[in-house]
């Protein structure tokens, strides 16, 4: 099986799905990793900090450094970066059949991203969005593209909700509809988040005592919210078809 997992940050797919890809991998499944901007302005405080300035240039080459020790970590194949600039990202034709042809060239059976409507910050949604029109051209008719057609059977969104924010806007929270035990792959998860150290979430805390203490607030409260140690949820963006109910 082939699972690709598209992000609009360098970090997003192992913040959010990294247990679950390490999952895969393990089991003997190809992972593909997509990153749609390079994110070099998400985190700004490595671009101006005190007064020091640093060339986007090499925040861009080191955001690209860090994704690949992580995917390197949760055993994915590739990463494929498209470059797109953050902060804000914009949708665009161009991005779309990108994405659209590397998703042919790819032939996924699973793709798992954000949800169109996963508010918080602003390039998430609108990565979910350009992610489901990729697919879209991919299944049909796609400008300067010589390789078949590929529909996908799968998609996941990643179940991270903002619930604050999505009260104030008065929008309706998807509850996740699928939760993965990724306590054998803990440890693999957070190799993949402690590589990226440039985050600097506080004050250069992105280390592996601030992403131990996040692994228990976050993963750990998904498992124990689900029965078991350490979990990610997911939204999937169609239901399950069978003749009769999972056990």
């Amino acid at each position: 099986m082939i699972v690709l997992a598209a992000g609009a940050h360098p970090a997003d797919v192992f913040d959010l799905a990294g247990g679950t890809l390490a999952n895969f991998s393990r089991a003997g499944h190809t992972v593909y990793v997509v990153v749609l901007t390079h994110g070099a302005y998400s985190h700004s405080q490595v671009v101006s900090s005190k007064g020091h300035k640093v060339d986007v240039q090499e925040v861009i080459a080191l955001k690209r450094s860090e994704c690949d020790v992580a995917a390197s970590a949760i055993g994915a194949k590739e990463v494929r970066y498209l470059g797109y600039t953050d902060e804000p990202f914009m949708p665009s034709r161009d991005s779309v059949l990108q994405l659209a042809e590397c998703v042919r060239e790819l032939r996924p059976d699973i793709v798992i991203t954000h949800h169109p409507r996963e508010y918080g910050h602003p390039d998430h949604p609108v990565a979910g969005d350009v992610v489901l029109r990729a697919l879209k051209a991919s299944d049909r008719w796609l400008e300067g593209s010589e390789r078949p057609p590929h529909k996908m059977p799968r998609v996941y969104f990643f179940g991270t909700q903002f619930r604050g924010v999505c009260a104030k806007l008065g929008a309706e929270v998807a509850p996740p509809d699928f939760v993965v035990d990724i306590t054998s792959s803990i440890d693999l998860k957070k190799k993949a988040i402690v590589a990226f150290r440039s985050q600097s979430y506080r004050q250069n805390e992105y280390d592996e005592a601030w992403v131990e203490d996040r692994l228990q607030k976050i993963e750990g409260y998904w498992g124990i919210m689900n029965g078991v140690k350490y979990a990610e949820e997911f939204i999937s963006m169609t239901p399950q078809t069978g003749e009769l109910l999972p056990q």
